[in-house]
C-alpha cells in the first residue's frame, strides 16, 4: 500500500518536473521568436524612415509596454493589500507565535530527525490526499 502511495508521489512529481521543462523550453522559444520579429520590423522601419525615427518608434513601443506592465503590477500589489487586510485564520496566527515554533523544535530535538522524517512523509501524503478535490459521483 505505502509503495502504491510513493509511485503515485513519484510519477506526479515526475509529470510536474516535466511540464515546467516544457514551459521553460516554451518561454525561451517564445522570447527568441519574439527578438526576432522585433528586430524584423526594426529593419523594416529603418529601411522606411531612417535611424532616428526607428529608434524614437521602438523606445515608444516599449515604453508603452512598460506602461502596461507597470498599471498590472499596481493593480495586483492593491489586491495583495486587500487580501493581507483579511482575518488571519486561527492555523496561520498558532503558526506564526514564536512560543509555537519554539515547542515544535524542541519537540524535534527531543524526539530526534531522523525518527520524524517518515512521519513527516506519511503526514505530506495524508494532507496532499486530503487536499484532493472529492470524486464526483454521477
Amino acid at each position: 500500500m505505502l509503495q502504491r502511495i510513493l509511485d503515485g508521489l513519484r510519477n506526479s512529481v515526475r509529470a510536474a518536473l516535466r511540464s515546467a521543462i516544457i514551459v521553460t523550453a516554451g518561454t525561451f522559444a517564445g522570447f527568441a521568436a519574439f527578438c526576432f520579429c522585433w528586430a524584423a520590423a526594426f529593419v523594416y522601419i529603418l529601411h522606411r524612415v531612417g535611424v532616428v525615427e526607428a529608434c524614437l518608434i521602438g523606445a515608444g513601443a516599449f515604453l508603452v509596454l512598460t506602461l502596461v506592465l507597470a498599471i498590472f503590477y499596481f493593480a495586483l500589489t492593491r489586491r495583495r493589500g486587500r487580501l493581507a487586510k483579511q482575518p488571519k485564520s486561527a492555523m496561520q496566527i498558532a503558526l506564526s507565535d514564536p512560543v509555537t515554533l519554539r515547542t515544535g523544535l524542541e519537540v524535534i530535538k527531543i524526539i530526534g530527525v531522523r525518527r520524524l522524517i517518515p512521519v513527516a512523509a506519511i503526514c505530506g501524503v495524508i494532507f496532499g490526499l486530503m487536499a484532493r478535490p472529492a470524486a464526483r459521483s454521477k
